[in-house]
């Protein structure tokens, strides 16, 4: 009985894990890309070209839609579509999709910030 009522308590502290602790080999080889060319693989990206290839905003599942009307796309709300003379807020945020139209409205790129 007390057996039992221990593997459940390690079951459910098991269930609270929400995120996987990198390993020491992992962060040294981010430390060691980082002395090399400056950039860390673990700190957030800080413009769109870096976010962007990062894929931090989920772009490249949208990639196969360049070239075709944004029109024919369910777009998610919190992705903003901009068309050539758009305003646009200057704020950074890496998770944000932002496709970019011609005046067609045919897209032409994915970015993120």
């Amino acid at each position: 009985m007390r057996l039992a009522g221990m593997l459940g308590a390690l079951l459910l502290l098991g269930a609270c894990a929400t995120e996987r602790t990198p390993t020491y080999r992992e962060l040294e080889r981010s430390a060691s890309v980082y002395e090399r060319g400056g950039v860390s693989g673990i700190a957030a990206p800080q413009n769109a070209e870096d976010a962007t290839a990062r894929n931090t905003c989920g772009a490249r599942s949208f990639r196969d839609r360049i070239g075709t009307p944004v029109a024919d796309m369910q777009v998610p709300a919190s992705v903003r579509v901009i068309a050539p003379g758009t305003a646009v807020t200057d704020d950074f945020r890496s998770n944000r999709l932002n496709i970019i139209t011609d005046e067609h409205g045919v897209i032409i790129a994915l970015q993120c910030y």
